[in-house]
């Protein structure tokens, strides 16, 4: 069951909407309501819409709920995810992006020796 501002969010179809709430208050039940709402009832082509999610697990939550309730799967991935594809399809294919151990020994090359500078790198890690 959704309240009237879950369901505010299920029936607004123009444009993106965005779902902001706390940790069991309904967020990707209401996601895949709208989903399904827009597939089914919209006819929206379900590789035409994108889910866009804080965490990994989120967005295979919202994957097995979509294939649970035999609805077709949509993209759905990380805005970290999605900004690293952009960075990789506009800006350089081989774009990587490194370790936390990686950047303390890139910060470490480039601060040398600098004892004062090393333990401001340490306090930031």
């Amino acid at each position: 069951m959704l309240n009237p501002d879950q369901q505010k969010a299920v029936r607004s179809t123009d444009g993106p909407v965005r779902i902001i709430a706390g940790a069991g208050t309904g967020k990707t039940h209401t996601l895949i309501s709208r989903i399904a709402y827009l597939i089914n009832e919209k006819k929206v082509d379900p590789n035409k819409i994108l889910s866009l999610t804080f965490t990994n697990k989120a967005a295979h939550e919202l994957s097995e709920r979509l294939m649970s309730k035999s609805l077709p799967t949509v993209h759905s991935i990380t805005f970290h995810s999605l900004a690293a594809k952009l960075l990789r399809k506009y800006w350089k294919e081989d774009f990587k992006i490194i370790t936390q151990k990686e950047q303390v020994e890139i910060l470490q090359e480039i601060i040398g020796s600098n004892e004062k500078m090393k333990d401001v790198l340490m306090g930031l890690y």
